[in-house]
């Protein structure tokens, strides 16, 4: 599909044979022999596609017309199905860098030339008009780019709520509320008789802010489960060296992406692999073993996996279950940020794992790894692999179900961005109970505070001036879209 948005989009219709079109109506075709040509919005029109300048036909589709302000873009619009061959492709993009400007000529024959009336789009232009069109705001915007790269189930559903404007919906009704805050501090203070109706007004605003400033908090409290759902559950393996934390990765996988040896240390920086665990994104990452060492490197390599674990959503701490050997050196942290203990080698043991006290041999007095998940699995064989995915993907989905569902309910704060500008409204309306709350002459800082809290949650939808942004948003957006 072929799409084409802007001022001069009728010139497309000479790409459609004199007569392919129906009769009839307003003049929709600019050159005399299209000058009868008509086509209806959003109508479907099967025609054949020719070169403006010889006549050739180039291929047989279908073509559809958007009349401006009802389109994706609020400008006219067309979109051309061919069939999706590059021959076929290329042939009608070089037909539409013919076009030249009524009466003019076209200097190169080229396609997107400035002489021309057709060009390519940058990466993310069509949405962008949309926006500067206000057809979406930036948050509606955000989700069509992440429906446009999501990579399984729950981030479709929660990138398509996104887009159908589930968070608009919610952030331009905090909005309305402090627009209306604000317009009344304002009144107050240009018309106000005297400062007694001033104090009135701004202790009557008083339980709105309060209200607005406590839902924010709860906002911002709430579990980053729709950042996990957009960028990932991160699961980090640690352990000693040849616990096996490489071996368990490409079981995982399914395939080799890690180095797997018997020579203490050989994974040195940090592996990871995506998975869709039940329409989940799960990033799986295998660190340095962790242990004492003088190698620096290896030090390096450590020292991230601590900053791994840290980071991570879930911690897996393996083990190696036969023969425990490196666990008396584990460092604390390896052990106090452990959701589960994955007992591995399971296939050495004689007699099984619950022989083992493993529990005292790693740290009896630690109450974190006391409460962890004890799991054992053997890499070599397989056993015990089908278990731990199952608790990993029921840990998962307890940590981001309910964010995913494909009603107009989804609001989690899904971007960094919108957690900043959100904490920066809270801290204004925080300042503007304090300014309220004060004796006169406070109340000109009190609407200041209304009007920066307004600002910083416009910065999240767009209605503020946020050319600075644009470039940001857009940029990763995919040709043509």
């Amino acid at each position: 599909m072929i799409r084409v948005s802007g001022p001069a989009t009728r010139e497309v219709l000479r790409l459609l044979p004199p007569g392919g079109t129906r009769r009839g109506g307003g003049e929709t075709g600019s050159h005399t022999s299209h000058a009868s040509l008509r086509v209806r919005h959003r109508e479907v029109l099967p025609t054949r596609f020719v070169c403006p300048t010889t006549g050739q036909t180039l291929d047989r589709g279908l073509f559809l017309w958007f009349d401006r302000p009802n389109s994706f873009t609020g400008e006219d619009l067309c979109e051309l199905h061919v069939h999706g061959s590059l021959a076929v492709v290329k042939a009608v993009l070089l037909a539409l860098g013919t076009l030249s400007p009524p009466g003019g000529e076209h200097k190169s024959g080229g396609v997107g030339v400035e002489t021309g009336v057709v060009r390519h789009a940058e990466p993310g232009e069509f949405t962008l008009q949309a926006f500067r069109n206000n057809k979406l705001d930036l948050t509606e915007a955000e989700g069509l780019g992440d429906l446009l790269r999501a990579e399984t189930e729950a981030q479709r559903r929660q990138a398509l709520a996104i887009a159908g404007g589930s968070l608009r919906t919610l952030y331009s009704g905090w909005r309305t509320t402090l627009r209306k805050a604000h317009a009344h501090c304002e009144a107050s203070l240009d018309f106000g008789e005297d400062d007694e109706i001033g104090n009135d007004v701004f202790l009557s605003l008083a339980p709105i802010v309060n209200s607005l400033l406590s839902e924010l908090r709860l906002h911002l409290a709430a579990p980053p489960i729709g950042e996990m759902t957009r960028s990932g559950v991160r699961v980090a393996l640690i352990g000693p060296p040849n616990a096996g934390k490489s071996s368990l990765l490409n079981a995982l996988a399914g395939r080799p992406v890690a180095i797997v040896s018997d020579v203490p240390g050989t994974t040195r920086d940090a592996v990871e692999v995506g998975l869709d665990l039940n329409g989940h994104k799960v990033l799986v990452t295998d660190t340095a073993g962790a242990r004492e060492t003088n190698d620096a490197v290896e030090l390096e390599g450590i020292k991230r996996s601590k900053q791994h674990a840290r980071d991570a959503d879930v911690v897996v701490l393996v083990v190696d279950g036969a023969s425990m050997s490196g666990v008396e050196t584990l460092p604390k942290w390896a052990m106090d940020t452990a959701h589960a203990v994955v007992l591995n080698k399971a296939d050495l043991l004689e007699g099984g794992v619950e022989k083992n006290d493993w529990r005292g041999i790693l740290n009896p007095l630690n109450p974190n790894l006391l409460a962890a998940t004890t799991l054992s699995l053997s890499c070599a064989t397989g056993n015990g692999i089908d278990a731990f995915v199952e608790w990993l993907r029921v840990t998962v989905a307890a940590r981001v179900d309910g964010t995913a569902g494909d009603g107009a309910g989804i609001c989690a704060i899904t971007r960094s961005r919108h957690r900043g500008r959100l904490e920066e409204c809270v801290v204004h309306l925080a300042r503007f109970e304090s300014a309220a709350a004060c004796a006169s002459g406070r109340h000109e800082v009190a609407a200041e505070e209304l009007r920066l809290a307004q600002r910083a949650l416009g910065h999240v939808t767009g209605h503020v001036d946020v050319e600075e942004l644009l470039d940001v948003i857009f940029r990763d957006f995919c040709i043509g879209k």
